[in-house]
């Protein structure tokens, strides 16, 4: 019987979208179409994928980074998942951005040995380092001469001196192979590494496109296989092939309860300060997360500071998680619009500045549909004797604020400001909305 393998959704994350190349060939990178989701929004993606899988671990690819050596995306785009994310920017930092986090040192990118194992030795994180042996069709991608190995087919070579620096985990991909199915062409050098080095860790990937290909790894002693494209483009069905064929993943829960089940969706709008629409939200049935940040300016590292400055463009939004078979998004934006002004323009009661904007992010076409025909109908009914001016625009990246923000008006009741403007809003919500609150 086939070692299972853990599977391992794969992002590739190009100028803050998640992109498609084809055998490693970067003239290639493209943002991805995929049978999971309608976005190259990085967020997004990754939560399809993980609906998708269940998976336990995610592998994220800063190509900014990894190509130019510079990049302002932050990585942190699953605030509220609890799994592994290996992050591969070329290099170990002496500190990952949290501990979830197993940064790797990619062999491709012409480290020496000297460095590798100094930034090894100073690396403090809770998870172990990683280390990548890149190959192009089985040959070493990087300074083989450099690390004292007389050929570069050498890479089980390879593999004896990061055991000796003291990794217990390596990723072995062989870039050629990267979108074009056909397997990984890894097996041997797999078999090899698990013969040598019983109580390594090997992950694989490239090439995967069928459970097939997966069951050929697990034989060859592979812990996790890397898969994108097979996800996206559904040759590789994750939910039934899990069920089936009992691979070892498992499900990891969000706070406050969320279900990553694979019907969920996600709502993401601004109308003022985000306490109040996270606490009216918080109230309905089918709501599974809220959580509070930014989204629709062009600084890449917003904080709350920054954004009240007004300067970032970004607005204050809610990102809600709902089931779409208890709340429909319809019903949603229901909520939304009675719970605060669609119009006054950059103003919520005494909250004035863009970042307190009237908007709805929304995050596919079908979204948009909805949100501009429940608009429609406000306005032909004269809801309200001024005009709407809530803004409709694309999700592009939302940005998660600090944990203080998040649950504020449960954690802090009696501070004025919840006293005064958020309880009367949860009260209408609640009077309002009655046969739509949880138990």
């Amino acid at each position: 019987m086939s070692n299972h393998p853990k599977i391992i959704p794969v992002l590739d994350i190009l100028r803050g979208q998640v992109v498609r190349g084809v055998a490693g060939n970067r003239e290639t990178y493209a943002p991805i179409r995929s049978a999971l989701v309608d976005s190259c929004e990085p967020g997004i993606v990754a939560r399809a994928l993980l609906r998708a899988t269940g998976a336990e671990a995610i592998y994220i690819a800063d190509l900014d980074m990894l190509r130019c050596g510079t990049s302002d995306f932050d990585v942190r785009i699953l605030p509220d998942w609890n799994g592994t994310i290996y992050l591969d920017r070329g290099g170990l930092g002496k500190e990952p951005p949290d501990a979830r986090f197993r940064e790797i040192a990619a062999f491709e990118i012409g480290a020496r040995p000297e460095f590798v194992r100094e930034s090894f030795q100073h690396h403090r994180a809770a998870k172990p380092p990683v280390f990548s042996v890149d190959l192009r069709d089985g040959s070493l991608v990087g300074p083989w001469d450099k690390w004292g190995l007389r050929t570069p087919k050498d890479a089980l070579g390879l593999v004896d001196r990061v055991w000796e620096i003291g990794f217990r985990t390596v990723i072995v991909l062989d870039v050629a192979r990267v979108g074009v199915g056909g397997g990984t062409g890894t097996e041997t050098l797999c078999t090899d590494i698990r013969e040598r080095y019983p109580a390594m860790e090997i992950i694989t990937g490239g090439g995967v496109r069928n459970w097939d290909d997966v069951d050929r790894l697990g034989d060859c002693g592979v812990d996790g296989v890397l898969v994108a494209s097979a996800l996206h483009d559904g040759t590789l069905s994750a939910r039934d092939g899990f069920a089936q064929s009992g691979y070892n993943v498992g499900i990891h829960t969000f706070p406050r309860g969320l279900n990553m089940s694979a019907t969920t969706e996600m709502a993401t709008v601004g109308g003022g300060c985000y306490w109040c629409l996270e606490a009216c939200f918080e109230q309905l049935v089918g709501v599974e997360n809220v959580a509070s940040g930014f989204t629709g300016g062009g600084d890449k590292k917003p904080t709350y500071e920054s954004v009240c400055s007004g300067r970032t463009g970004h607005a204050e939004v809610v990102q809600v998680t709902f089931d779409p078979a208890k709340i429909s998004y319809r019903e949603l934006l229901e909520v939304f619009f009675a719970i605060h002004d669609p119009t006054t323009l950059n103003r919520q009661g005494a909250d004035a500045g863009t970042q307190y904007r009237s908007a709805i992010f929304y995050h596919n076409a079908e979204q948009k549909a909805i949100a501009e025909t429940a608009i429609a109908e406000l306005t032909a009914e004269k809801a309200w004797a001024d005009p709407i001016v809530t803004e409709i625009a694309p999700l592009t990246q939302f940005f998660v604020a600090d944990d203080y923000h998040q649950g504020y008006f449960r954690s802090n009741p009696r501070q004025p400001y919840c006293m005064a403007v958020i309880a009367p809003k949860i009260v209408k919500t609640r009077k309002s909305f009655a046969n739509r609150l949880k138990a």
